[in-house]
């Protein structure tokens, strides 16, 4: 796999179909210091899915799960989610809204 080179160099993608891993692996992105994010491409009851899932380290720092956190796709949504990711990354930043002040009831002094 080919490591990608930004600002955080976080990401190891397979710059070719022939270099996904022998389990489907596509990409391995970091996103904290217990969790991956682990795309996958695997053949299910005879269709191609795509899985972007969240995978978390165990206790003993090797082994690591897939969790709950994520996604299964078609391989035809692909492009849509795609296209929905490039257009969160062109968009402005928005600042939320500042935080509204606790009801007074609400508040424990």
């Amino acid at each position: 796999m080919q490591e990608l080179r930004d600002n955080s160099a976080r990401c190891n993608v397979a710059s070719g179909s022939s270099e996904i891993s022998n389990d489907g692996t596509v990409a391995t992105i970091k996103k904290n210091s217990t969790e991956v994010i682990v795309v996958t491409v695997n053949n299910f009851k005879g269709k191609q899915r795509c899985d972007v899932r969240v995978w978390s380290t165990w206790v003993d720092g090797q082994t690591q799960s897939p969790t709950r956190k994520g996604i299964n796709l078609s391989l035809e949504q692909v492009p849509d989610l795609i296209s929905a990711l490039k257009l969160a990354c062109d968009q402005e930043r928005i600042e939320p809204p500042p935080a509204k002040p606790m009801a007074k009831e609400a508040r424990r002094e």
